[in-house]
């Protein structure tokens, strides 16, 4: 028995009946069910194993303590050129020279010796190398290819120690205003709030 096909308004056969154009239209939630099913310990396994990895994340995760100081930086009391035309440019790199200067190598060197870092007793003796921690990739190269294990000298030491002080110096302006917040960010507080000061 065959039915007549329906005809669209062109006149043309319409390809899909009423009864399929309203099962292609609606959506069939036992299909995403069905799938859902059938991927089941693939889909627990993946979520099981991100969260895995999550706590692992969490647990291993470094806090990093926060110090911060605000500063001050004001011109000279006489007047300047830039302050009688009152241009801008000279104002903007009067702070910004005063902000590098903060960051630098020298004001870093004035911080490590206050935290008395640069005494002998931080920079004399041989850095004492890791263990071996056992297979190593550095093991599989041959003897005469490798190179010679660093010698780190008494300044080298002194630089290290001012190069890690100077990295961890961030000086932020506050707009509008000549304050300025000079941050330290370490994994130990007490020693944050030390270089901070």
């Amino acid at each position: 028995m065959s039915e007549n096909p329906s005809y669209s308004w062109d006149g043309l056969p319409n390809p899909l009946t009423s009864a399929q154009s309203e099962e292609a239209a609606g959506l069939d939630i036992r299909e995403y069910i069905s799938v859902l099913f059938k991927f089941k310990w693939g889909i627990i396994s993946v979520a099981l194993l991100a969260g895995l990895m999550g706590l692992y994340m969490a647990y291993k995760a470094v806090p990093i303590y926060q110090s911060r100081t605000t500063l001050q930086i004001e011109r000279d009391s006489g007047p300047m050129l830039g302050d009688l035309l009152r241009v801008q440019i000279f104002q903007f790199e009067f702070y910004q020279t005063q902000y590098e200067l903060i960051k630098s190598w020298g004001v870093s060197e004035l911080a490590a010796e206050r935290l008395d870092l640069l005494d002998a007793d931080h920079l004399e003796g041989q850095k004492k190398l890791p263990e071996d921690p056992g297979f190593s990739w550095r093991s599989l190269i041959p003897e005469f290819l490798r190179l010679p294990e660093p010698e780190i000298t008494p300044d080298i030491r002194r630089a290290n120690l001012i190069a890690g002080i100077q990295s961890l110096i961030r000086v932020t302006p506050v707009e509008k205003s000549e304050l300025t917040h000079i941050t330290i960010q370490h994994k130990d507080p007490e020693w944050a709030a030390r270089v901070a000061n």
